[in-house]
């Protein structure tokens, strides 16, 4: 008997924001947790609230299991977007734009499934302050957040934070494993019996321990209780980027994500790249006890809807060098599909292509160029992948991790899980 087809996952990434007369090469997913760049966005509409609703919205409405938004930590210095002539120079990145896990605190609001990832930096910050925040927006989004673990190598960056020079490669990965084992002691730190609530007996905690947490490191040393209850999911599902190839970094990478990732990014180089970029991290999760189930690929790809040269050709222009899938709605979801059940992924994340500036398309301007791309893909090719029984119809549960189809993270305080999981990462640190 012919075995069912597992449906694919599909997240989708808000672009970043960079003046069409920058460098539209792809940013990789480590830099900003957002893929390719936008065409000469409006400063205006980047810190209008109604331009992300429109884009979780219709995301949601395509079936997407999560949006991924990016961070930026600082605005583009002149060198960088300057034009001469053009008077627009700058208005991209002018006003910035807002702080990920704020934004989808309030598209929580207004959204419902939809899972929603905010990328956050260990190179700058403390694991309390993270860890509190997104326990807040799993929280208030019924056990929908995720993160996405980033490192910042921008120097430029890094001068709003602290004085002096930026971490090096090898202080940055330990400082990003450390954070994540603190991080994994205070979600652990809680259990789901812990709260009680009843006034009557006067009995408000089972355990005058809960909340209790203790994490000893080079980079951190922290002693003390977290005053945010167990969240829906326990701890939101972290994701994080890796990349092929034999170097140092790329190999750091991988062993990080087998030890600790639910969900990896990493740029798409066609089927049979991602067949072996996904076997070698199936191998590196046995070294750690996990199984394949408990980690996901994620490619980020997009998408080009036409045929032949010329839809190949519009690639280059319109996603920014991210791989992108290319022919009518139905090859592409035919496409989609087939890489992922061969085993080059368990789904893609998806960087829309952007109309540049000044193309013509419904409303006109940068945001509708933006949403274009999303919104043909959900009335095109989501249609074509459900046709083609790919993408699930029915929710699979109420949280991220149940329809992303992870293991739920089970209760036990930081003497449970958390505590393994900090250890793992702590252990790891020690063999990088």
């Amino acid at each position: 008997m012919t075995q069912p087809r597992p449906p694919i996952h599909l997240a989708v990434a808000f672009p970043a924001p960079v003046h069409a007369s920058a460098d539209l090469s792809a940013a990789p997913p480590t830099s900003s947790g957002a893929g390719a760049p936008t065409a000469a966005l409006r400063a205006r509409d980047l810190v209008d609230f109604r331009t992300y609703v429109q884009f979780a919205q219709t995301a949601q409405r395509g079936g997407f299991d999560f949006l991924l938004l990016g961070e930026d930590l600082r605005l583009p210095a002149a060198d960088e977007v300057a034009t001469p002539g053009d008077p627009d120079t700058g208005q991209a990145g002018a006003a910035g734009r807002p702080d990920p896990l704020t934004l989808l605190a309030a598209l929580a609001s207004v959204t419902d499934g939809l899972g929603l990832a905010a990328t956050a930096t260990t190179t700058f910050g403390e694991p309390y302050a993270v860890a509190r925040r997104l326990a807040t927006l799993d929280h208030l989004s019924g056990g929908r957040a995720a993160w996405n673990v980033v490192t910042t190598l921008d120097e430029r960056a890094g001068a709003n934070f602290r004085h002096g020079p930026g971490l090096l490669g090898a202080d940055r990965a330990e400082r990003t494993r450390e954070f994540l084992a603190a991080a994994a002691s205070l979600f652990g730190s809680w259990a789901d019996e812990d709260l009680v609530v009843d006034p009557a007996a006067g009995t408000f905690l089972a355990d005058p321990r809960a909340g209790s947490f203790t994490y000893r490191g080079r980079h951190f040393d922290i002693d003390g209780r977290f005053n945010v209850p167990r969240s829906p999911q326990g701890r939101p599902p972290v994701l994080l980027a890796a990349a092929a190839g034999d170097g140092e970094d790329a190999r750091r990478q991988r062993d990080l994500a087998a030890a600790v990732a639910d969900v990896v990014i990493t740029p798409y180089a066609g089927l049979d790249a991602g067949i072996a970029f996904r076997a070698d991290l199936h191998e590196r999760l046995a070294l750690h006890g996990r199984a394949p189930g408990d980690l996901l690929v994620l490619p980020a790809v997009s998408f080009v809807l036409g045929a032949g040269a010329a839809g190949a050709a519009a690639a280059d222009g319109s996603t920014g060098g991210t791989f992108a899938f290319v022919g009518a709605a139905e090859t592409i979801a035919r496409d989609i599909a087939g890489d992922v059940w061969a085993g080059a992924a368990d789904g893609f994340l998806l960087v829309p292509p952007v109309r540049l500036a000044g193309a013509g398309g419904a409303g006109g301007g940068a945001v509708a160029g933006l949403l274009d791309g999303l919104t043909q893909f959900v009335d095109s090719v989501a249609p074509a992948l459900r046709a083609a029984g790919a993408l699930r119809t029915d929710p699979a549960g109420t949280t991220l991790r149940a329809r992303l189809g992870l293991p739920p993270v089970p209760s036990g305080g930081a003497r449970g899980p958390a505590a393994a999981l900090a250890r793992e990462v702590t252990a790891g640190a020690a063999t990088a």
